[in-house]
């Protein structure tokens, strides 16, 4: 050990010698065992209560004359109780002081006691600080008066900090300091936070710095995260005090009463933000009420308290008291410990009869519904609705897909809300009768968002065989956003999705994107979506199809109908017969793009009359990608197939469903020790990956390399490669541990050329 250091620690331990060492005094329940041990300790002693739920009795007022703290001891399951025969006040203090985890009853002694806490009249300051307590039945005998925490007029207060503690039933005020009737106290700085006031005559909160009564420092004021219920007079006030903050409140009164204000500003520079009342006035701004803000304000909003008349301040999460903030979160109003709990919520079920619809009834906006049996079947007798925002998923892990059957003849499912669903099948066949259609938006005005993810819909059609859909969205409907991903559609009746139908001309998808997805034997189209201007009066959506994988569909597969600016790219359509009727897809809208398409046994991309400055880019014109066993559903195709194309740069682009591309190292099937004829960046494996995966790739010759990753943005997140590497065969790993799910990109770059792939990290 260095000189500098030994010494530094013998001077540590001088000084420590020199201080009074802190004493734990611990105190059963009784009578004046309190103030036995107050009288005892010495400053800075802590006087722990042990008993769980006990009784601690005072005959007479509690006198803190010296630096304590008072706190129920560590693990108790019940809050230790004070109560006192003292009429005028249960604790006074004249110097700092700390109480922590108790309950203060003032009905329950000899006398009915007046005040909680109170400090005596002095002239230097001190620090309080009340913790998780709870003040309950302050009143004199003749009810006329009563506080939870009285500050005294003429005392110098330096901080009070009062924390997620309780103020119910008490006859004047909840916390009072300053009073403006006797011109000589202050307090430097006071901060209420995470409590709740239930039943007081008078305000919650009183904080007086009135200059023309009183001659003191303003103290700053923080209050964050109240509850106030049925509190009289002016609920919570800053009275003349500058630089106050209310935030994150909420004021409630049971009955109207024009009378009492939610809040009283009277300082210059306050601020109100985050802040609901009900069934008060408007917040009060009288006076000295000069530059001050009032924040996301809700005036008269009902939180729909659960049971406020017998002490439940909880309130559910579609409350105006959570509210929206700028960035999308959400701001929970007034005492968190009446915050809807776990949202959101996850709820995990079992496979069984009318599970989901039982849990559907009893759920909550953003609660998540996972399911947990492993190819088990969740039958429903009749229609799921889906009328708020919610995500319904199967467990991570599963060796196979929960399935969802369903004994409803028009549809499986039906949205009017943001639907994240993810991991399932939707089997139209499975049920008492057929199923003719998967999901369905329904009807409505309202903007909303649905995500389909990682399913299958399968044999979706009525009973004439005359109609059927995997994904049906209502004439009338307005979607805001559309996503279905890794799916597969197959053996459906009409269409596999339908957007925008033209019969009706109400409705909207202003965003609209299948990508990496199957489509098998669907007797119209494979993805049917119109925003047709002599049709649909609608903005055009934004249409994105990319890597989808259509065989033995009908009509013309893909069609992107009257939209502009759409893009269909890296996709194969494929008819197992000659035909000259059915189109890979339907191109009308302006500004559409084309890119790396092979098609195969269908008649040519259908441009029709709208179709100006479009795109046709790397399209494979009737190439047959030899897909291994279509019939059967296996779309897989191999190295030599013509569904790989080539950029610019040589690299190849594997086209339709990724789950069918060819497994490869990256490199020909040549000998093991034989060199690579060519530069090849393969797709990485596993993909989607979580946290690690791995990349190969080829060199016809040595040369320097660089492999990096980059996120969306385009911002470099990973170097995995940078230096001289010889011919062959290598490969890097990746873990993304630390990274946020998403798509990232992984850029290879030699002396001579440069590839670039995307993955998909899912955690």
């Amino acid at each position: 050990m260095k000189k500098s250091a030994l010494l530094l620690l013998i001077l540590l331990a001088s000084l420590a010698s020199l201080l009074p060492a802190q004493t734990i005094v611990q105190v059963p329940a009784g009578t004046d065992g309190l103030a036995a041990a107050v009288a005892a300790a010495t400053a800075g002693d802590i006087i722990e209560l042990t008993t769980n739920g006990g009784l601690y009795t005072e005959t007479a007022k509690l006198v803190i004359d010296k630096k304590l703290t008072i706190r129920a001891a560590s693990g108790l399951t019940q809050k230790p109780m004070l109560v006192s025969g003292a009429a005028d006040a249960m604790i006074e203090f004249s110097t700092d002081f700390t109480l922590d985890g108790v309950i203060l009853d003032g009905s329950l002694g000899a006398d009915s006691t007046a005040v909680g806490i109170t400090n005596a009249p002095n002239t230097t300051g001190y620090n309080l600080k009340v913790l998780k307590t709870d003040f309950l039945n302050f009143s004199d005998k003749a009810q006329t008066t009563g506080f939870g925490i009285f500050g005294v007029p003429s005392s110098v207060v330096d901080s009070v900090l009062v924390q997620n503690c309780y103020f119910a039933h008490i006859m004047d005020m909840g916390i009072s300091f300053n009073d403006p009737l006797t011109a000589t106290g202050s307090v430097n700085l006071f901060k209420v936070d995470n409590c709740t006031f239930w039943d007081m005559n008078s305000e919650a909160i009183y904080i007086d710095a009135f200059d023309s009564k009183m001659d003191t420092k303003d103290p700053e004021v923080i209050i964050n995260q109240v509850t106030v219920y049925d509190c009289g007079s002016y609920n919570l006030i800053a009275h003349y005090i500058d630089y106050s903050v209310l935030t994150n409140s909420l004021v409630v009164l049971p009955e109207l009463n024009t009378s009492y204000a939610p809040s009283k500003v009277y300082g210059t520079h306050s601020r109100v933000e985050n802040f609901l009342y009900f069934n008060t006035r408007d917040i009060d701004l009288s006076y000295g009420a000069t530059d001050f803000q009032l924040v996301n304000i809700v005036p008269q909003g009902d939180p729909g308290l659960v049971d406020p008349e017998n002490g439940n301040f909880s309130y559910p999460v579609t409350s105006p008291a959570a509210l929206l903030a700028e960035d999308g979160t959400t701001n929970y109003l007034g005492d968190e410990r009446w915050w809807p709990k776990g949202i959101p919520e996850i709820v995990y079920l079992a496979a069984g009869e009318n599970v989901l619809s039982a849990a559907l009834a009893a759920a909550v906006d953003g609660q998540t519904l996972i399911l947990t049996s492993s190819g088990g079947v969740y039958h429903e007798s009749a229609k799921l609705v889906i009328d708020k925002k919610l995500t319904i998923k199967a467990a991570d892990e599963l060796v196979q897909k929960p399935v969802i059957s369903s004994d409803a003849t028009d549809a499986m499912i039906e949205v009017s809300a943001s639907l994240t669903l993810k991991g399932v099948v939707l089997d139209g066949a499975l049920g008492g009768v057929p199923t003719t259609k998967g999901i369905v938006t329904k009807p409505q005005t309202s903007g909303y968002n649905l995500a389909v993810l990682e399913s299958d819909l399968l044999n979706f059609g009525n009973a004439t065989g005359s109609t059927g859909f995997g994904i049906f969205g209502d004439p009338t409907a307005v979607v805001d956003s559309f996503l279905v991903q890794d799916c597969l559609f197959a053996h459906i009746v009409k269409m596999g999705i339908s957007f925008n139908d033209p019969v009706i001309p109400t409705g909207s998808v202003n965003l609209f994107k299948v990508e990496n997805t199957t489509f098998w034997d669907i007797n119209a189209e494979a993805i049917y979506v119109d925003g047709s201007d002599s049709d649909v009066a609608t903005k055009d959506p934004e249409f994105f199809v990319n890597k989808v994988t259509a065989y033995d569909c009908g009509s013309y597969n893909i069609i992107a109908h009257y939209i502009d600016y759409s893009v269909i790219s890296n996709s194969i359509v494929v008819y197992p017969e000659p035909t000259t009727a059915y189109a890979p897809t339907r191109v009308y809208g302006t500004h559409s793009i084309v890119e790396n398409l092979l098609y195969f046994n269908t008649r040519d991309i259908d441009l029709g009359s709208s179709a100006t400055d479009f795109q046709l880019i790397n399209i494979a014109i009737q190439m047959d990608p030899h897909f291994a066993d279509p019939q059967n559903g296996d779309f897989h195709y191999a190295l030599d197939s013509p569904a790989i194309l080539f950029d610019n740069d040589g690299a190849p682009i594997y086209l339709g469903d990724d789950r069918w591309w060819p497994v490869t190292t990256g490199v020909n099937c040549a000998a093991p020790n034989s060199l690579p004829a060519e530069f090849t960046l393969a797709q990485n494996t596993p993909n989607p990956f979580n946290p690690a995966t791995t990349i190969h790739f080829s060199l016809p010759a040595a040369q320097r390399v660089t492999l990096r990753v980059y996120n969306m943005l385009g911002e470099e997140v990973a170097t995995l490669i940078d230096g001289a590497l010889s011919a062959g065969l290598h490969r890097a790993q990746w873990n993304a541990a630390g990274m946020p799910s998403g798509i990232y990109l992984y850029r290879l770059t030699t002396e001579t050329k440069s590839a670039v792939k995307r993955m998909m990290l899912l955690k």
